[in-house]
Formats: C-alpha cells, sequence, structure tokens
C-alpha cells in the first residue's frame, strides 16, 4: 500500500492572500507535511474555500441562484442553451449533465476534501490545538453546510464522513431527516471551537456569527422555531452587523455591514458569478435572465430595492428587468464583490417567521417592518390577519432574498407551496420535481442508490 499519499493539485489554488495570509504550497506534497505546520495546513484549508468558486457557475458559486430561479418563478429564459430551458421548463432527466456534475459531483467532491482535511488534522500531533479547534469547526460548518443544499435538492442523499473509498463507494442514501439532525450536531459542535472574531481579513472564514446565522435557517427548515429564534435572536441583539437604511446599492460590496458570510475569489481575481451572468454586457444588450413579472409587481414604487437591485435595459420600446443586487461583471480586476452568502436581513426573516408559528404576532410584525422601515416602505399595520400576514411574509422574503441562494426554492418546500405556487404557472410541473432526480451514472455505480420518484 501506498505509504505517501499525495495531495490534490487544488491546493495551489490557495493564494488568496487577501483573507489568508499564507505563501503557496508545493504542488505535490507528503500528506503528513500538510498537517506538520500551520502554514501548510491553512493552505489545504484555504484551497477548500478556493475550489466553492473555483468555476462560474458551480455548485458554491452562483448555481443555485440561476438554477434554482430558473426552476421556480424568480427567472425567465428564452435563449438557447439546453440545460437552461430544461430547469426554466422544470424538464430535467436523470441524465442531465448540470445535476450529475455541479449539483452532486462537485459537492461530493469539496466533502471528499473537507473529510480529508478532518481526518488529517484529528491525527496531526504538530498544530497547535486552538488552531485545530478553528479548522475543524470551519470544516464541519462547510460540510453541514454542503449537505445541507444536497437534501434540499435530492432529499435523501448518502452521508459521506470518512474518505474510506471502500466503505463509501456502495452507501445507500440517509434519510433526510436523519442527516439534518446530524448537521446539527455537527454545527453546535464547531459553535463551540470557532472564534468569536473572523480568523481572516474580512468575512471569508466563518466565525461564531456565521455559524449561528445558519443554524438559524437550518432550525427554520426544521420546523425546531424556538431554536431558529434563538439564534436569528442572539445576532439582532448582538448589533454586529447594521441594517443599511434606504440606499442599497453597496449591500453586496466586500465588507459590507449587513454581510455575515461571503466567498472571496483566488488571488481577487474575479467577481461573482451572479454578477457576470446577471449583468448584461451593454446597456443595448438583452439581459441573458430576466426578472419574472410576479417579482416585478411585488414592489412598491417607493421601495429602495426596486431602484438599486433591479436593473433594466430597454430595448426597441421594449424593457427587460433584471437581478443587479451585485454591481460589477468584471471577470478581471478589480474585485469589489465576493459571493456573499450570509445576510442579516435574512435573520429578521427568520426571526419574524419563528415568532409567527410560535404565536407572536406582534413580535413578527416589528421583524418584518425593520426590513420594510430599510427600505423605505409603509411598515406593516398591527390590525392585519393572520393569514395575510403569512404571505406578506413570503412576500417579503421574495423582496429581500431574489434570486439568491435558492431561497425561493427554501420558501416554497418548506411551507409546502410548490405545487400550489408552480403547477399554474409550469407545464411540465409534477409533484416529483420538488426532488431532482439522482444521476443515472451514480446509480449504475451504486446499485444501492435509488431513484426518485418520478424519473
Amino acid at each position: 500500500m501506498m505509504k505517501k499519499i499525495a495531495v490534490l493539485s487544488m491546493l495551489l489554488l490557495c493564494g488568496c492572500q487577501k483573507f489568508l495570509e499564507v505563501d503557496k504550497s508545493p504542488n505535490m506534497i507528503e500528506n503528513e507535511a500538510v498537517y506538520s505546520n500551520e502554514a501548510n495546513a491553512l493552505a489545504a484549508l484555504n484551497g477548500i474555500y478556493v475550489q466553492m468558486r473555483n468555476s462560474n457557475l458551480s455548485f458554491a458559486n452562483g448555481a443555485m441562484s440561476i438554477y434554482l430561479g430558473l426552476y421556480t418563478d424568480e427567472l425567465t429564459y428564452s435563449l438557447t442553451n439546453v440545460n437552461y430551458q430544461l430547469f426554466y421548463a422544470n424538464a430535467i432527466a436523470a441524465d442531465n449533465s448540470a445535476v450529475n456534475s455541479v449539483f452532486w459531483n462537485e459537492p461530493y467532491h469539496l466533502i471528499y476534501r473537507i473529510n480529508s482535511m478532518l481526518e488529517g488534522i484529528s491525527k496531526s500531533t504538530m498544530l497547535a490545538e486552538n488552531f485545530k479547534n478553528q479548522a475543524r469547526g470551519e470544516l464541519l460548518f462547510l460540510r453541514s453546510f454542503i449537505y445541507f443544499y444536497l437534501t434540499q435538492l435530492f432529499g435523501d442523499v448518502p452521508l459521506v464522513l470518512t474518505t474510506d473509498y471502500e466503505a463509501n463507494q456502495y452507501l445507500p442514501r440517509n434519510v433526510q431527516e436523519d442527516i439534518l439532525r446530524r448537521l446539527i450536531k455537527d454545527l453546535e459542535d464547531a459553535y463551540s471551537v470557532v472564534g468569536t472574531d473572523y480568523p481572516s481579513a474580512g468575512k471569508a472564514r466563518p466565525n461564531k456569527d456565521v455559524l449561528a446565522a445558519f443554524m438559524a435557517r437550518v432550525y427554520l427548515t426544521m420546523g425546531n422555531w424556538d431554536k431558529a429564534l434563538q439564534r436569528s435572536e442572539q445576532l439582532i441583539n448582538a448589533k454586529r452587523y447594521p441594517l443599511l437604511q434606504h440606499d442599497l446599492k453597496q449591500a453586496f460590496a466586500i465588507g459590507a455591514p449587513e454581510t455575515i458570510w461571503e466567498i472571496a475569489s483566488k488571488n481577487e481575481s474575479a467577481n461573482s458569478s451572479e454578477g457576470i451572468n446577471f449583468i448584461p454586457a451593454r446597456p443595448t444588450a438583452a439581459p441573458t435572465f430576466t426578472l419574472s413579472d410576479r417579482i416585478l409587481s411585488l414592489f412598491d414604487a417607493k421601495d429602495s430595492r426596486l431602484r438599486d437591485w433591479l436593473g433594466v435595459n430597454i430595448i426597441a420600446g421594449v424593457s427587460y428587468y433584471y437581478p443587479n443586487k451585485y454591481k460589477n461583471r468584471s471577470t478581471t480586476a478589480p474585485v469589489t464583490e465576493y459571493n456573499v452568502v450570509l445576510r442579516m436581513p435574512e435573520q429578521y426573516l427568520i426571526a419574524a417567521e419563528a415568532c409567527l408559528q410560535l404565536g407572536d404576532a406582534g413580535r413578527a410584525i416589528g421583524y418584518i417592518n425593520k426590513i420594510r422601515e430599510r427600505a423605505g416602505i409603509v411598515p406593516i399595520a398591527a390590525s392585519i390577519n393572520i393569514e395575510a400576514l403569512h404571505r406578506e411574509l413570503l412576500d417579503e422574503r421574495e423582496r429581500e432574498l431574489f434570486t439568491e441562494w435558492g431561497h425561493r426554492w427554501l420558501d416554497l418546500k418548506r411551507n409546502k407551496l410548490l405545487d400550489a405556487t408552480l403547477s399554474p404557472i409550469k407545464p411540465n410541473w409534477k409533484k416529483d420535481a420538488a426532488l431532482f432526480p439522482i444521476p443515472v451514472n451514480q446509480l449504475n455505480t451504486n446499485t444501492d442508490l435509488k431513484q426518485n420518484p418520478g424519473y
């Protein structure tokens, strides 16, 4: 058996000097050497973040926003890219290339690297305990983050926690609820060991606040309203991420006050995939993706998000509206925007939903109104009935979180509204489309996997 295991050459991609000041690792080094000092271990950890943004429209770099925006009712598409057409038409099949490469292979490749680092760090006798704890916490968070989205896309999926190939190659699908419970265990474990301060310049590597924000999202998805409220209010009450007021044009700039976690690009080499793909190349060009009429109808004329987050190109008298939260479409320097993953406004809306589910409508209204006031629109009246308040909360989430990380998909699933919302407007929509198909090549490789219904 080989005693020396070479680290993936992706380790070379760790030159994001702005958020992690470490030297590049050699191209091929012994696995033991990675964990012999903090510089090499940091480089390996940094390489995982880089891999998350290593290609345009990858699992953690724009794909959630665009593909799920098409799959639901946020985006429209009328050009010729076949995959975009299939997602827009809810007609993906088990041999779909994006489902296989972007939504299955990429996350599992990341999980393998994370598991490898977790094993290497735990065995190392050369790294200081405080470093090992922070790194372990970050890795547990990243693995949980990836598995959360895998379960939202596919439902039950194999839970891979080691690098043992023989043990992993025939793993069956684990029940989604069991995976979410495991994620919470890992996230709480990670929260106990990561630092209060960001371990990087800026907000590129997780601290306790990042863990708390993401746990609030997971708890909300699980219907654990008490825990979701506890974590969201923890951040609200800490007041470390002040809400912008009325002028929201810089809400997605690097280090914006509301941002809790953002993923940097390799060597400050590119802006966000959302900016690159959403913003038209020139004022006379039609956008690749346009916002649905439904989204446009949600905004009050005085809403600063309408002014600051929607762009429009007028061509031959026709107005084409597109997402313009990100302002820079350049694939080269200067880099002014990272990929924003967690923002403080979401925490107010999580708190509102948890309060509403717990029967405290007054408190829910207060949290929703914080977001409305920030956008410059009139607050919700205390006299609103509960049914209307539920609808208003869902609309407020859409106004605030549209085309970000598949929030619309998550909201419709969580509120059991997928069929009622999409059936009337999507001719090919079927109940089974609530889950993506397990890629056919995975079924052929692992006979213990079973396909989702309808594929």
